[in-house]
């Protein structure tokens, strides 16, 4: 059985955009990956405002931390693990004796007890901006 060049070349340029686009993904502007959660990082306020992520999420944080503002998404990951803004919440959900809830990143996770959690790490914001960017604080934390 022969294959044409026509097939071969078509096969080895889709193989080469494969492996370009999985080693390298396309992130939004500032995006990167806490805690399995999209989280867009701004030097201003005014930059957060103007952002697909607040069109969206409607909510511009800030960290004093860092110094920087974020915007950032807690809704189910890939895995469908639900994630929450509030331990309140997380605690209500996670009734499973078996279960607790751990801050992974900027949101709240009911992780099994069995589960290894040593590389999770808190990040959560600690206040808000309102739409004249001032900042509120923020109780995310209960």
């Amino acid at each position: 059985m022969f294959l044409s060049s026509n097939n071969v070349a078509s096969v080895f340029i889709f193989t080469v955009l494969l492996n370009f686009f999985y080693l390298n993904p396309v992130h939004s502007d500032g995006e990167t990956k806490q805690g399995n959660s999209s989280y867009n990082t701004y030097a201003t306020c005014q930059e957060c405002m103007k952002s697909s992520c607040y069109t969206f999420k409607k909510a511009c944080m800030y960290t004093s931390s860092t110094k920087q503002y974020c915007c950032f998404d807690c809704g189910a990951d890939t895995d469908g693990i639900t994630k929450y803004y509030y331990k309140v919440d997380c605690d209500t959900q996670c009734f499973d004796v078996d279960s607790s809830c751990k801050c992974n990143g900027p949101c709240w996770l009911c992780v099994d007890s069995q589960n290894d959690t040593s590389g999770y790490k808190f990040n959560m914001p600690d206040q808000i901006a309102d739409v004249q960017c001032n900042q509120l604080a923020l109780y995310m934390v209960n």
